[in-house]
This record gives structure tokens, sequence and C-alpha cells, in this order.
């Protein structure tokens, strides 16, 4: 475990008791998606963090489940990236939108609500990004 990784989830477990996270290589995997819009106003207003600029949304495929990735950084501590990611069913593909904590997430959220499937439930405008409305399916 990097220092940096073992940093901030000491100090989301200590914050969130009881909360549950794992460590994957050099990022923290938050077990459940309802602790994300919590986990991630506290690691952009703690003066210990300030992760105040989220430079990538992105998603990945790993058959059995969907993961959506997330990128902090901060400006004022001039740190990161720290990674964050959420896993989520094939089936029932939800995770809270970051688009009221970081306006960064509006179009990538999109993008892989379009391409994977992932519903951000709050999202203000989840519509399809590249593919026209009537499309069937998700391409990735």
């Amino acid at each position: 475990m990097t220092p940096i990784i073992n940093s901030l989830k000491d100090a989301l477990e200590k914050q969130f008791p009881g909360i549950k996270l794992r460590v994957l290589r050099d990022s923290i995997l938050l077990e459940n998606p309802q602790d994300l819009i919590r986990i991630a106003q506290y690691v952009k207003e703690s003066p210990a963090f300030r992760l105040d600029y989220l430079s990538s949304v992105t998603a990945s495929d790993f058959l059995e489940y969907l993961e959506t990735i997330y990128h902090f950084y901060s400006m004022e501590k001039k740190s990161g990236p720290w990674i964050l990611r959420v896993r989520v069913p094939r089936k029932n593909a939800h995770v809270p939108s970051l688009t009221s904590l970081y306006q960064s997430a509006e179009l990538q959220e999109r993008e892989a609500y379009d391409l994977l499937g992932i519903v951000y439930d709050g999202h203000p405008d989840l519509r399809r990004l590249f593919l026209w409305e009537g499309f069937e399916g998700h391409p990735l």
C-alpha cells in the first residue's frame, strides 16, 4: 500500500466508522456506492486533503461488474492523483452523481452512461453524449 493511499484510507475509516474500503493497487475501492457523496464531500472539504479537482471520471467493464474510477487532485496542496473506485453490478448499475460537488463530472458521467450504461443518480442531464437517443444498448 502506498503512503498516499494509506493516509487517505486511514482518514476515511476514522471519519466514517464502519465504512467498507479496500485497497486495490494504488487506489481505494469503496464497497458501498451509496457512501460516495459523503466521501467525496469529505475529501473535497477536509483541510488534510482539499481534493478540489476531479480530473477524470472513467468506467470499466470487468464482465462480472462495472466500475467507475475517479481521479482527484488538490490544487492547493499540489497532490494527486488520489484514485477512488466504485463497483456496481452489471444488471443494476447505479452510482450517485458527483456533479453537485464537481462540475467536471457532468460530461464524463454522461460518457460512461452512454458507452457502458452506468446510471448516475442525481445527474442534472443524464442523456447520451456520443450516440443518438434511439440507439439500443451500450457499445462498451
